[in-house]
């Protein structure tokens, strides 16, 4: 019996022993061991913490908050690529507008997506330098614009809902045109491109629709697209420039402009030849015999051949219907590059 009370005994006294142990040791407040067994625990079945870092560094622009700045115009995905770095262990590609489609070609549409290690994303948007080719490029006209003056033209509904066309009513006893100051730029001795669009309301003969040159006898003409008198017909285009001996040189359209229709017209030029396009085809090619346009201080005169009365007859030689734009660049065009435009209306 002793015996037996004596195991007894021992066994409470270990038990009494096991509990004062684990009170005092949680009523000291030192739990570190098990918080660190804890995370140690946790460490173990979840390893490393995953970076959520989606910042990235570039070689091409600028990198502004989630904005890619300064890209030159012409960068290809390809070159943008290449000169981008994202943070360690992120991934990052360049999609289309939808933000799932890998982009083709690069255009302020994309957008570059970075993904971090942890599946963390940031989109960058992609803002692109205009293309240094385009000295002005007009979509419809602003009456407050300090870039040339309306003068006598009305604001009118133009291609596709543009709100800002011009209209001129063609009325040799009204002076509508629109006039944009003389500047070195606009000379483009050796090559250059005008590009507009426009619909007639009529035709009427020897109609200026862009004209650089405003003065009566032509004598500060440099370069033009307006309709001319050409194979028994006043409702054919002309396209031409004027060398330094003021003789001009020109390519005339192959058909008649029909009233009530939208022309896309560009007339583009270089060291070799002359180039006419309508609607994205290839109108009429010459060669280029002027040895440079020449340059002269006359005015850029949209709508009208001038900026003064030719005769009671002819006004200033206006259009009669509506220019929705008019772009000018400082470069040649491509056969590729003038349907481009055109299919892009």
């Amino acid at each position: 019996m002793n015996t037996k009370r004596n195991y007894m005994v021992a066994i409470i006294t270990a038990v009494i022993t096991i509990i004062t142990f684990s009170s005092c040791s949680n009523s000291g407040g030192n739990q570190s061991l098990p918080l660190l067994v804890a995370g140690l625990n946790a460490q173990k079945s979840t390893g490393p913490a995953l970076s959520s870092d989606t910042t990235i560094a570039t070689t091409i622009g600028d990198v502004q908050g989630t904005a890619l700045v300064n890209i030159p115009f012409g960068t290809t995905v390809e070159n943008l690529k290449a000169a981008v770095t994202a943070a360690q262990g992120a991934v990052f590609d360049i999609f289309e507008a939808d933000g799932m489609t890998p982009a083709v070609e690069l255009n302020a549409e994309c957008a570059l997506i970075v993904s971090a290690e942890d599946g963390t994303q940031a989109s960058y948007t992609i803002n692109i330098l205009p293309d240094p080719a385009i000295l002005v490029e007009w979509i419809g006209f602003d009456p407050e614009s300090p870039d040339y003056t309306i003068v006598n033209a009305q604001t009118v509904e133009g291609y596709n809902g543009n709100p800002e066309a011009l209209y001129f009513d063609g009325d040799p006893a009204t002076l509508d045109y629109v006039t944009r100051p003389d500047s070195e730029s606009m000379t483009l001795r050796n090559s250059g491109t005008i590009e507009v669009l426009v619909k007639a309301d009529a035709i009427f003969p020897f109609a200026g629709i862009v004209h650089k040159g405003e003065k009566r006898d032509f004598s500060d003409e440099s370069w033009g697209i307006q309709l001319y008198y050409h194979e028994n017909s006043h409702a054919r285009l002309l396209f031409m420039v004027t060398g330094d001996d003021g003789n001009w040189i020109g390519v005339h359209g192959t058909f008649d402009l029909q009233p009530g229709q939208w022309y896309h017209i560009i007339g583009t030029w270089d060291e070799t030849s002359l180039r006419l396009y309508v609607n994205g085809v290839r109108d009429g090619e010459i060669a280029n015999t002027t040895g440079g346009v020449r340059d002269t201080d006359g005015a850029v005169i949209i709508g009208a051949q001038l900026s003064e009365m030719y005769d009671s007859g002819y006004g200033n030689i206006g259009w009669d219907g509506i220019i929705d734009r008019v772009i000018i660049r400082s470069d040649t065009m491509s056969d590729e590059q003038a349907l481009e435009h055109y299919n892009s209306l």
